[in-house]
């Protein structure tokens, strides 16, 4: 009878334990791991014109096309290039500073008349925001067409990649490296204002925390207009552009 208590006793013991290693394991996993929200803050701060993001390389782009006036097409074939150093307005909530070569072209077509800009640029440099800050590198290729006068909006293709080292303000405030990829294909910018207005990119995130942690995560981003859109991982987000 002694034996039969002691073995379920022992029985039980090993139990617990191997209940108590896997719960653990499992608390340890989730500690590790970076969550959706984490992610949708370092797309959106890497997009945001409030911390220098593509929004506003986008914005900066239609400036120079802008700068030409009606002589575009005195430049046709022509290349150019720019270095600038840009940086948060005065008493911001979120503060940055991102150094910029721009190098850019002007497209015609056979009759000299101006079909599109074509700008490339790599910036360097960080930013400092309230639930997240980061050192970074970005390049960027983009298109900007529909010049002619007929259109409100100018017709945006192109491909941006950032990378670097990303401190979260948020959750379990993790240290991770991250590389970000985007895609837009036929997205609308407004003529006026320079603002992403309407289409849809793809978006994907890998990154690794500071422990070797590695997360990826592929989701939509859609432009609604009145500077915000929407980015879908397996939940969606509200970002600010």
């Amino acid at each position: 009878m002694k034996t039969t208590t002691y073995l379920r006793a022992l029985t039980t013991m090993i139990l617990a334990m191997v209940i108590l290693v896997s719960s653990c394991k499992k608390a340890e996993e989730i500690i590790e791991a970076v969550s959706e929200e984490e992610a949708a803050e370092a797309v959106e701060n890497s997009i945001s014109s409030e911390s220098g993001g593509l929004a506003q390389q986008i914005e900066e782009s239609t400036a120079i096309i802008n700068s030409y006036n009606e002589s575009k097409n005195d430049y046709c074939g022509m290349s150019f290039d720019s270095a600038i150093n840009i940086a948060n307005p005065s008493e911001t909530v979120i503060t940055y500073y991102y150094n910029l070569e721009w190098e850019w072209v002007v497209n015609c077509n056979q009759s000299q008349i101006p079909k599109s800009v074509v700008f490339s640029y790599e910036m360097d440099g960080g930013y400092d925001a309230p639930r997240m800050s980061a050192s970074d590198y970005a390049s960027q290729s983009l298109e900007l067409s529909g010049l002619d006068l007929s259109s409100n909006y100018w017709t945006y293709n192109g491909s941006y990649e950032r990378e670097g080292t990303c401190q979260s303000k948020i959750g379990e405030q993790r240290t991770f490296s991250s590389k970000i990829t985007f895609e837009a294909i036929d997205v609308q910018v407004d003529k006026e204002t320079g603002r992403l207005v309407s289409g849809t990119a793809s978006v994907s995130i890998n990154a690794k925390t500071s422990n070797g942690k590695t997360f990826s995560f592929d989701g939509v981003i859609t432009f609604t207009g009145g500077d915000t859109a929407t980015l879908k991982f397996e939940n969606e987000f509200v970002i600010q552009l």
